[in-house]
């Protein structure tokens, strides 16, 4: 681990997903749902944004002007390829938080956005980006901030030093991360057949296991496997921000944090609840319909080799759709040229194929070829049959 990375894992890309909560007008929706009213955000800033695809969609069909930064080069790579040629409305580096966030040449933003960032880097990065939104997040700005939750992961706490402590093993030095980890994994199974500490010990030892055994290893890497890993309660995040004049106001997916996984709204300074201490008034930039649906079309090349890859973007709402991968992957057999439920459910088949990926309905893995067949025909043809949906919900 080199000492820039500071800790956190950089030898596999985290997943591509899509966060909705990210999307600046949802964000004034859900504040407004809560009673506070914002003023339109116009310059917004994602820090640590892996992949970064809500960030190209954003960007590309959305009204604001952002900012982004990731440690990985490769992350940055990936989004200046997805939105070349689409956008002069982006912005990103590939720095550390100590590199970006005091730079000098950046604007004061209406909203600033971590999104599995805060629970994952160290207390002195926590320190940075703190000084950072204090120096940076305007009067009447809004903070995102996901984190894992104290109370729902105590009980994790447990596996996930089980899980690093033995993909740490001088034996795996020379593995690639991916299989320290499918070591780990199976080290863990291996004291739980045997009732061995700490899964005797600990009943959650073993539910937890089964959770995530058969999760993407870059989604394993990334979530148990960096050096800092740290819980927080609304208090902690009270303490470190009230101070800065930012006030909590609702969760981002309109859900308690139920889950173990908050998505925090704060508003800084006029968090007042009438709307009165900023203007709204905002003409929104004429969205780019024909950047919209390169970006589209790019995100259905991609697809065919991104298997959690599930979205695309809206030139009317300026966020993501979300699909399906294998509705993805129907509708890029459509603009293909393939018209028939046979040719479509061919091309997904021959996809699933190719990347040795099961086919998956309702949590369960369809082993039996006969029945994959049938059942992604029978998705072929629902998709044939409303097919002017998702084109509408994307055109």
């Amino acid at each position: 681990m080199r000492d820039r990375d500071e800790g956190y894992v950089t030898e596999l890309p985290y997943t591509l997903g899509y966060y909705p909560e990210l999307d600046p007008r949802r964000v004034r929706e859900t504040l407004a749902s809560a009673g506070v009213e914002i003023a339109p955000i116009r310059r917004a800033c994602e820090l640590g944004f892996g992949r970064g695809l809500s960030l190209a969609i954003h960007a590309v069909a959305g009204d604001a002007e952002w900012w982004g930064n990731d440690l990985l080069p490769r992350h940055v790579e990936e989004v200046k390829t997805l939105t070349r040629g689409l956008t002069d409305r982006l912005h990103i580096s590939a720095e550390t938080f100590a590199e970006f966030c005091t730079r000098e040449d950046l604007p004061e933003f209406d909203f600033i956005a971590l999104h599995g960032v805060w629970s994952w880097i160290s207390e002195r990065n926590r320190q940075i980006i703190t000084a950072f939104i204090d120096r940076k997040l305007a009067n009447g700005g809004v903070l995102y901030l996901s984190y894992n939750t104290r109370k729902a992961w105590e009980s994790v706490l447990p596996l996930r030093k089980f899980l690093v402590t033995e993909a740490a093993k001088p034996e795996l030095a020379s593995s690639a991360l991916a299989d320290r980890i499918e070591a780990a994994l199976v080290a863990a199974q291996h004291v739980v057949a045997r009732d061995l500490p700490p899964a005797r010990d600990d009943p959650a030892f073993e539910k937890h296991l089964r959770k995530i055994r058969h999760q993407a290893k870059a989604y394993l890497a990334h979530e148990y496997f960096n050096r800092d890993w740290a819980l927080f309660d609304e208090a902690d995040l009270s303490a470190t921000f009230g101070p800065l004049g930012l006030a909590y106001v609702a969760q981002a997916n309109g859900a308690a944090g139920s889950t173990g996984f908050r998505r925090d709204l704060w508003v800084r300074g006029q968090a007042s609840r009438d709307g009165s201490t900023q203007s709204l008034e905002w003409t929104p930039r004429v969205v780019n319909r024909a950047a919209v649906h390169e970006l589209n079309a790019r995100l259905l090349r991609l697809a065919t080799d991104e298997p959690y890859l599930s979205t695309l973007a809206s030139p009317d709402t300026g966020g993501g759709v979300e699909l399906g991968w294998r509705s993805l992957l129907a509708l890029g057999a459509w603009q293909e040229g393939a018209r028939d439920a046979v040719s479509i459910a061919e091309r997904v088949a021959s996809t699933l194929r190719r990347l040795g990926h099961p086919l998956v309905h309702e949590g369960v893995m369809i082993k039996d070829a006969a029945e994959v067949a049938a059942m992604l025909r029978r998705e072929a043809e629902s998709f044939i049959a409303a097919k002017m949906d998702p084109l509408r919900r994307v055109d």
